[in-house]
């Protein structure tokens, strides 16, 4: 049941392993990268059941990121974090292929009720 979460930010992914660690998930099976790049490289060589994902980061956003990890067919399903929050911005996440779509801040009920869908 392996997880990735990719943040630029260490206490956004302070606070999702917090969520999902509070809710039974094993932190071993919590893995971190900080950027669409490192996740890229990851989420090719990992089995995760979900990838939980920040918009905006260095060296590679997370929308490429999800645009490329769908065009190398990997369907991990993803939750995209992000300060983007218009609809817009909603509409082109889920037209790249995000399955849900959070605003910061978070709201820890709402993000483990959407990550346990997953896993």
């Amino acid at each position: 049941m392996k997880i990735l979460l990719v943040d630029d930010s260490i206490s956004q992914r302070l606070v999702q392993k917090k969520a999902l660690t509070d809710n039974g998930v094993d932190m071993s099976d919590i893995d971190e990268a900080v950027n669409g790049r490192e996740a890229l490289d990851k989420a090719k060589s990992g089995n995760y059941k979900l990838i939980v994902m920040d918009w905006n980061m260095p060296e590679m956003d997370g929308l490429t990121c999800l645009t490329e990890l769908r065009e190398g067919g990997i369907n991990t399903p993803v939750l995209m974090i992000t300060s983007e929050g218009t609809i817009a911005k909603q509409e082109e996440a889920k037209n790249a292929g995000v399955e849900h779509f959070l605003s910061k801040p978070i709201n820890i009920k709402q993000f483990w009720s959407l990550a346990s869908q997953f896993i």
